[in-house]
């Protein structure tokens, strides 16, 4: 329980916040979804002392010509003399970078970048005195609350409950956090709902949008939670100078089902809506002709047994503890599919070029 006067005091920062500029932060994954939204915000704020780790062939794309000031690091979470050097003299480090996969084919760099790669990150932190650590984990590293349906960030996860092997490793990678905590560390987690933001056409959410362009007539029939990137960025950044005692938040824009949401990216994107619920048995048959397709042609399953599992159930998360402050509030869902989608139908005319959100979009002002 967190006292009243605890949290009148962090509303009171919160509201007066001013930034020091010359303070190391050093964001690991920074040409990814988050890290680079995140590194183009902590510009946009003024800080000036900004280092970022990527792989040495990773693409900028998504940094809009920003890169040039960041300090790039080319190590990953593997290599630990690489990363030591980057850490060196941070007091925040923020920890984004992460493989999200539900192709049993990446169970070894699951483990060795979501696991091990985490606990460098831990131990580096820890050994040279790094003020604070923010970790980027999920919500697929919580438990289900099965008694209310209401999943918070009080719910653990079950280890003995049937779970993806990206789930278990954003659980173990929690667990090396909450171990740098016990070791003296200064901790934040926030657990995102699914990502949404303008980026890599053809990964990761942006699938959603890719199967309502392609006319799709199906949807599955359970629910989940989303958040814009944007949003994600502005939390993080909200607690690199604070010192709230809260030290985990679930981040979540709204609880949708995923016939609700297709439809209103069909609405954006100016296509037909899907109108067939998928059953059990046709998302049974589908994963495995998928993985049939990924293993002839060498390529990445669309559909896992997981993710079809997943899509059948309904699953409805908390955010209230992340609007505790009072100084931060979530876009509506649906601007953010408006936003995406805008940009969406431009990629499709030049050959899906990488593209970013800005910002300062207004909610009233929908895409049309």
């Amino acid at each position: 329980m967190i006292k009243n006067t605890s949290v009148r005091s962090f509303i009171k920062i919160i509201n007066t916040k001013t930034i020091n500029p010359q303070i190391k932060i050093l964001v690991t994954g920074g040409t990814g979804l988050v890290g680079s939204y995140l590194l183009r915000l902590l510009i946009e704020q003024g800080y000036q002392n900004i280092h970022a780790t990527k792989r040495e062939q990773s693409s900028f794309s998504l940094l809009q010509g920003k890169e040039q000031q960041v300090n790039w690091h080319d190590t990953t979470l593997n290599d630990v003399l690489g990363l030591e050097d980057a850490i060196k003299d941070s007091e925040v480090i923020i920890h984004c970078a992460a493989v999200v996969s539900f192709d049993p084919r990446d169970k070894r760099e699951l483990i060795k970048t979501n696991v091990e790669g985490t606990a460098n990150i831990v131990n580096l932190a820890v050994e040279q005195g790094v003020r604070k650590l923010i970790h980027v984990s999920s919500i697929a590293a919580l438990g289900r609350n099965k008694t209310t349906g209401l999943t918070s960030e009080t719910d653990k996860f079950d280890a003995d409950a049937p779970h993806s092997l990206y789930s278990l490793t954003k659980y173990l990678a929690e667990m090396e956090v909450w171990r740098g905590k016990e070791e003296g560390l200064k901790i934040t987690i926030v657990n995102p709902a699914i990502i949404l933001g303008s980026g890599f056409w053809k990964v990761g959410s942006n699938g959603f949008f890719n199967h309502v362009w392609r006319q799709s007539p199906f949807y599955p029939p359970g629910a989940t939670s989303f958040v814009d990137v944007r949003d994600v960025a502005r939390f993080i950044n909200m607690h690199i100078e604070s010192d709230f005692p809260i030290e985990q938040y679930l981040l979540i824009s709204e609880n949708r089902s995923y016939q609700w949401f297709l439809e209103t990216i069909a609405k954006y994107l100016h296509k037909k809506a899907p109108t067939t619920k998928t059953t059990k048995l046709i998302l049974g048959l589908a994963w495995r002709v998928d993985k049939v397709r990924s293993i002839l042609t060498g390529s990445k399953p669309l559909l896992t047994r997981e993710t079809a599992q997943t899509s059948i159930h309904k699953y409805q998360f908390d955010h209230a503890r992340s609007l505790l402050s009072g100084a931060f509030t979530y876009r509506s869902l649906e601007q953010t599919i408006a936003d995406i989608a805008a940009q969406y139908r431009i990629a499709a005319e030049n050959g899906f070029q990488p593209a970013t959100l800005s910002f300062q979009s207004k909610e009233s002002e929908y895409a049309g």
